[in-house]
């Protein structure tokens, strides 16, 4: 999409075998995100009254 116009179509066999491609280069901690856990670094401060 860009500015709202559909610039490319691809077959849906095509988009899943990119979409595959790209999880492969991921590194392994990249697809270790559980349940609950933030996908981001997140650090938590407490309230100081």
């Amino acid at each position: 999409m860009r500015d709202g116009e559909v610039v490319h179509r691809e077959p849906l066999d095509a988009a899943r075998d990119r979409h595959r491609a790209s999880l492969a280069e991921l590194p392994p901690s990249a697809r270790r995100l559980s349940r609950g856990e933030p996908a981001i670094p997140t650090r938590y401060e407490q309230e100081t009254p």
